[in-house]
């Protein structure tokens, strides 16, 4: 890739002598100007490259001596091989997360920049990496040293902190940024009792949900939602009735999301009297209008940046087949089966001919796609433009490292942190873990 620099003229600076004056003092004389020649074309030996690549620039005016030049990879400093008057050698630095778009190189020469290269490649891998150790019981700590006794839906907050949901011993655990392991609320026990942290009791529950400044709302299965702020304090904010499962915060942080199974509603954020969404018609898989629809829905559910697109994952079809997922449009007020076929337990392609063994979490991205947790068949699914590719698993395993051979046991929860990094709760009980996709 060539480009061009703009030249720059300079202009020639007379220094004269100086002239002293009877009865004077001689003028200070004007230093010279020191002229740094700016190379007009700079060429690269590749445009585009993974972390550690050589790449080497060609040019003019360089300097032979490395300290004198600085290249930044989209603003990193990268390693320096080598330097002539006429080229320089580099090696691409590490990123993770990975920039996912076109970035800058940038050339300096005593701390001048004297050179930009863009539309620079960045090419990465994605690998799943297990933050914890997996060891069952309960003890917090570090990553490495935490006992988990099981976990089930994840949420994050804005400063990337993971939270995870606890159904037999309910608890709220906190994964920090800072690598450790801490209870936010619950002490095990099964109860409905307010309070701080482990002063709290929650009832058993599947999934939870924060927003931007660290509350935790928690669905329990007796249909009342807590609310567990950032102090650790547990207050009780609504009593929805039925069997809770998915809840999740608008994007405004206005607004909770939830469902019972056979209903879909919301409610203020700061409590009060639900409104009901939809109500299934009846005991059945029927799609149609919000009236006259059936379904029966379990795990997490999405929903679109307007709140005019919920996505929810039908189970009326049994465990291990027939699962679907379907799309409650609030602009033209039905239900849609958008993948997922009766009879069916597995498979990719076409959306709309394959199948799923109980889905856990669904989570949409900016692109209008949609991950699963096929948590029976061990994959994570993804979903667009009417078509399921599986991206991680299809077979029981425990297996950390490059996405096409990494396996993961009953992968139930989903999250996505500010860079983009995907976060999956693998329910195991024997093994339970919090593992990360990440790009290197």
């Amino acid at each position: 890739m060539r480009f061009k620099l703009n030249i720059i003229v300079l202009a020639s600076i007379a220094i004269f002598g100086s002239c002293k004056k009877e009865g004077g003092v001689a003028p200070t004389p004007t230093p010279p100007v020191v002229i740094v020649p700016i190379p007009t074309t700079i060429s690269i030996s590749a445009n585009s490259g993974a972390k550690g690549t050589s790449i080497t620039m060609t040019g003019t005016e360089f300097s032979s001596d490395i300290s004198q030049m600085k290249v930044l990879v989209n603003g990193i400093s990268a390693t320096l091989i080598s330097a002539t008057t006429t080229t320089i050698s580099f090696k691409i630095p590490t990123f993770s997360p990975a920039p996912t778009v076109a970035i800058p190189i940038i050339l300096q020469k005593n701390g001048v920049q004297i050179g930009t290269a863009f539309s620079f490649t960045y090419l990465y891998t994605q690998l799943l990496k297990s933050l914890n150790n997996g060891t069952v019981g309960f003890l917090d700590g570090s990553f490495a040293t935490a006992k988990i006794e099981e976990i089930s839906g994840i949420t994050i907050d804005s400063s990337g902190n993971v939270y995870s949901a606890q159904f037999q011993n309910p608890r709220v655990r906190k994964f920090g940024t800072d690598g450790q392991v801490s209870t936010m609320a619950g002490n095990g026990t099964i109860g409905s009792l307010d309070g701080n942290g482990g002063g709290a009791t929650l009832k058993q529950h599947d999934y939870i949900t924060s927003d931007l400044v660290g509350n935790i709302y928690v669905a329990q299965s007796d249909g009342v939602i807590r609310k567990i702020d950032p102090a650790k304090n547990v207050t009780t904010i609504g009593n929805i009735g039925g069997y809770l499962q998915g809840i999740k915060l608008s994007k405004s942080g206005s607004t909770l999301y939830f469902h019972t199974g056979d209903k879909v509603g919301k409610m203020p954020v700061t409590g009060g009297t639900p409104t009901w969404i939809t109500i299934s018609a009846g005991n059945g898989d029927v799609d149609g209008s919000l009236t006259t629809s059936k379904f029966f829905l379990y795990g997490g559910f999405a929903i679109s940046d307007d709140e005019k697109m919920i996505y929810v994952s039908d189970n009326f079809n049994g465990l291990n087949s027939g699962n679907k997922v379907k799309l409650i449009n609030l602009n033209t007020n039905t239900i849609t089966t958008i993948a997922g076929k009766t009879g069916l337990s597995g498979g990719d392609g076409a959306a709309l001919n394959v199948g799923f063994k109980i889905m856990g979490d669904l989570l949409l991205d900016n692109t209008g796609g949609l991950y699963i947790t096929d948590i029976f068949n061990n994959a994570v699914k993804y979903l667009k433009n009417g078509m399921v590719t599986t991206i991680l698993g299809g077979n029981s395993g425990d297996v950390d490292g490059s996405l096409n051979n990494a396996k993961v046991s009953y992968p139930l929860g989903l999250a996505v942190n500010k860079y983009g990094e995907i976060f999956i709760s693998c329910s195991n009980p024997s093994s339970p873990k919090l593992k990360k996709i990440t790009t290197e």
